[in-house]
């Protein structure tokens, strides 16, 4: 018997005749992945850390457009290879320094529209400050800001849907800084 994804399996997809016979190996060479439009994937990660008003988080003002000079979460585009967790960790050390964070996953956001360059999906984590770490800006970030979390809910120009990712990041960490 052999198993339902080896490549001797024959492919039965009833809506395209042309392709009924084909075994795997044969469908996947002639696939074309260009009939269907591939997103762009991100990641982007809310660091907190206690402060003697509850808790902070780590922002960094944009280098580049969109959003130039804008505050937003430290985050960036994948390269072809990387995991959506290898991402989040070269984001954060190339735009703050942060070497190695206890990475949570928050949520994925994929509202049209949220870039306004392309279709981009991304995976947002939270985590709190690193004992010893100290962010200092880097790779696109021109500068690096710890704001209050008060302050940082209402900044009126926070790049993409950071605020919306902010505020549910925060909505899963409250407890923990109050």
């Amino acid at each position: 018997m052999q198993a339902p994804h080896s490549l001797e399996t024959t492919v039965n997809m009833p809506n395209n005749p042309s392709e009924q016979a084909l075994s795997e190996e044969e469908f996947l060479a002639n696939y074309d992945a260009s009939k269907w439009p591939h997103p762009a994937l991100t990641a982007d990660i809310v660091i907190f850390r206690e402060s003697d008003n509850g808790a902070q988080v780590l922002l960094v003002r944009r280098g580049n457009h969109p959003y130039k000079d804008c505050w937003a979460l430290p985050g960036g585009f994948a390269e072809p290879g990387e995991t959506i967790e290898q991402v989040a960790v070269r984001e954060l050390r190339e735009e703050t320094g942060i070497e190695e964070a206890s990475l949570q996953l928050l949520g994925v956001y994929s509202e049209p529209g949220r870039d306004p360059r392309d279709w981009v999906v991304t995976v947002a984590y939270v985590a709190p400050l690193p004992t010893g770490a100290h962010p200092v800006a880097g790779d696109d970030a021109a500068a690096v800001q710890w704001f209050e979390i008060d302050e940082a809910l209402t900044l009126p120009n926070l790049a993409f849907d950071h605020n919306r990712i902010l505020s549910d990041a925060w909505a899963q960490v409250a407890d923990v800084y109050n």
